[in-house]
């Protein structure tokens, strides 16, 4: 069941690259950001006959992705403060099991990431009903806190 959660989160990205190039096309062409890439910058100019300055267009193009990707980024963790993310209910799932995992990298035998899952309540084995005390105690701040940042509350 572990493997097949991480498997899942594999595909989660904090960027959408297709809503991020649709609204720089909006911006781009759309309220003719583009036209501030010539000679001589104005949202008012036709472009057509107008020399453009290749390195200006870079610039502002790359300028507009970045601020939206880190517009979406901002927003996704704001966001997960209230909502967690996919990896943070995995390393939820990891620490109430009290199952650690280790990742190996495919291309370098040697290297790899250890996450360590360690029960908050002090044991993950037991019923369902020492599980209920163990979150409740959690919850009014009473044992360990869950996460790969020590200190932080989910």
């Amino acid at each position: 069941m572990i493997c097949n959660e991480f498997n899942e989160i594999q595909i989660e990205r904090y960027i959408n690259i297709e809503l991020t190039f649709l609204i720089a096309a909006f911006l781009l062409v759309g309220l003719k950001w583009e036209n501030l890439a010539v000679q001589q910058p104005n949202l008012n100019v036709d472009i057509n006959g107008v020399q453009i300055n290749y390195f200006l267009r870079f610039f502002i193009t790359n300028s507009v992705l970045l601020s939206l990707g880190l517009l979406q980024y901002a927003a996704k963790h704001v966001f997960s403060l209230k909502f967690p993310t996919p990896i943070e209910n995995f390393t939820d799932l990891l620490s109430v099991t009290n199952i650690s995992i280790w990742i190996t990298n495919i291309l370098d035998k040697q290297h790899g990431y250890y996450v360590h899952g360690r029960c908050p309540g002090g044991d993950a084995e037991g019923n369902m009903n020492d599980l209920k005390i163990a979150l409740e105690n959690e919850n009014h701040q009473n044992s360990r806190t869950r996460g790969l940042v020590a200190g932080k509350q989910l």
